[in-house]
């Protein structure tokens, strides 16, 4: 009987803390995990710049690597992710991405031409005497895509498959289904986005991604505190070495953390931030249980489990704060139950790279381009063949171009002429087409202009929802302007408000989008403290 031959995935993904990337192979139902690596990269304001320094860490991961024939994997993570799930007639395949298109073009925050599309169907079913089935569609911005596809391209990538989200974990069952609940959630949570994935009968049903992460965590630590020695801070690498030694989540502890600050001040300085991602949470599970559930099937809209991983899942206590919180049962994802770990791959966490694992795993699913299938097939096809025969076929191919290309030459000298004739009838229409064109331009270059001064302006909204956090209920807000990069708050504090409370105010504002911030001027009067602050916008 004959072995069959292991295939081999490439999967890579652009995270905001650096580059990841795994290679497994995969050999009738066992996966391997050959490698694993994690390249840190800095985030770059110049475009240009942040491609660069991508490109420099794909390339050294693909180093090696067929990238010129085999696929590989982009795994894209963003806030922009749009997911719906819809039940449609059985189509032909051209129309599909159409109909899928016109479908989501209610749910997207961008054009619905700017989409690009990563969707899956079930087996269609026979609905009364229609045939239907269930897809699964999420859409992600084509610039987004680009900006990734095209520094993989530069590094010699020539089939490049996107994969924007985890539409089974029926792959992950001796983790995730061993108590073969209905609904679970998948919470991973990464650097500086959180995904909340949901999942009925293995099968996606509920996606949300939300700004918390490790980055968050890093900006409480290091906030200052004041304390009988004086007000003290830990540094960036300080905080680092106490996520991963420390449980943030003891209020008792008594030790100094790098000789500054107690063990249980740690605590304090999170759970703010703690309580808005439990909130968040039991949000999502709630809308889903309102979206879903009705008068008979409420109890199987209920999450039953919920899976932690992502590299901040890994803080010492998460998984316990959140099961006594959501009053779920809660673990880790365990991603090595689920494959076998090659000696050269040396990972002590699999946590950070289970996006890139568990798109592997749902790739039999992935619907690869058909390119990259024909450009296999006819590599396959011609090795078989003899040198002889491959020439007269190679001949026999050229004689048929040249055959088509003659053809349409005829063809395109006839249809110039036609062009001619029906162009010297439009000439007394010529100059009102110059005219027209000419608003046109202008309406081009007004565009462009309005363009460029909303991108300078901040997102209003958002910003003044973070100001509405901030400010206690005595502060009443006066002024806010915004000019070359700066943002200026006035106001006062009614009552017996000091300059202390201005400087809590200020840092209260200290995150996630302000930086900087700075008290310029407070006036104390009979009935309130005026301030003025100026700070940076993320």
């Amino acid at each position: 009987m004959k072995k069959s031959q292991a295939r081999s995935f490439l999967a890579i993904e652009f995270a905001s803390s650096g580059v990841k990337f795994v290679k497994m192979t995969q050999s009738a139902n066992r996966f391997d995990l050959v490698d694993a690596r994690f390249v840190p990269v800095s985030l770059e304001r110049d475009p240009e710049k942040q491609a660069e320094l991508w490109k420099a860490a794909a390339s050294e991961m693909l180093a090696g690597e067929d990238v010129k024939s085999e696929p590989v994997l982009l795994v894209v993570n963003t806030t922009q992710t749009c997911f719906a799930q819809f039940t449609l007639p059985k189509l032909p395949k051209k129309e599909l991405e159409g109909t899928l298109k016109w479908k989501m073009k209610d749910q997207l925050p961008f054009p619905v031409e700017e989409a690009v599309l990563d969707y899956r169907l079930s087996e269609p079913e026979k609905i009364g005497k229609q045939l239907r089935c269930q897809s699964r569609v999420c859409a992600v911005p084509k610039s987004v895509v680009d900006r990734y596809s095209k520094v993989l391209s530069a590094v010699g990538c020539r089939e490049i498959v996107l994969v924007s989200s985890i539409f089974s974990i029926s792959s992950l069952a001796s983790t995730l289904l061993q108590a073969k609940p209905s609904l679970v959630a998948v919470v991973d949570i990464g650097h500086s986005m959180t995904e909340i994935a949901l999942y009925a009968a293995g099968r996606l049903s509920f996606l949300r991604k939300i700004s918390f992460g490790g980055e968050v965590v890093n900006t409480c630590l290091t906030q200052s505190l004041v304390t009988e020695r004086g007000t003290v801070s830990l540094t960036h690498e300080e905080a680092e070495r106490a996520k991963q030694t420390e449980s943030l989540f003891d209020p008792m502890g008594e030790h100094l953390i790098a000789a500054k600050v107690e063990a249980s001040k740690l605590h304090s300085l999170i759970r703010p931030e703690l309580e808005r991602f439990i909130d968040e949470l039991k949000r999502s599970f709630h809308y889903y249980a309102e979206e879903h559930g009705d008068a008979g099937l409420a109890a199987a809209r209920v999450v039953e489990h919920v899976f932690l991983t992502g590299g901040t899942s890994r803080l010492g206590g998460m998984c316990e704060y959140l099961e006594e919180r959501l009053d779920i049962p809660t673990q880790q994802i365990q991603l090595e139950n689920e494959l076998a770990i090659q000696s050269q791959a040396r990972v002590k966490d699999l946590s950070p790279f289970y996006r890139l694992i568990a798109a592997v795993l749902d790739h039999p699913y992935v619907p690869a381009s058909y390119a990259g299938h024909a450009a296999r097939g006819m590599k396959r096809v011609l090795g078989k063949l003899s040198y002889k025969v491959v020439a007269i076929a190679c001949a026999l191919f050229l004689v048929a171009v040249g055959w088509i290309l003659d053809f349409n030459y005829r063809r395109i000298v006839h249809a110039r002429q036609d062009l001619r004739a029906q162009v010297d009838n439009l000439i007394p229409g010529y100059e009102a087409a110059q005219n027209i064109r000419s608003l046109e331009r202008k309406l081009e270059r007004a565009q462009i202009l309005m363009s460029a001064i909303l991108e300078k302006e901040p997102l209003w909204l958002e910003l003044f929802k973070e100001l509405s956090h901030s400010f206690p209920p005595e502060a009443v807000l006066e002024s806010v302007t915004y000019g070359e990069g700066i943002l200026v708050v006035k106001g006062r504090i009614d009552g017996t408000g000091d300059k202390a409370s201005v400087s809590d105010l200020a840092l209260a504002m200290e995150w996630p989008i302000f930086r900087n911030v700075n008290i310029v001027r407070t006036e104390q009067r009979e009935d309130a403290t005026y301030f003025e602050i100026r700070c940076l916008l993320s």
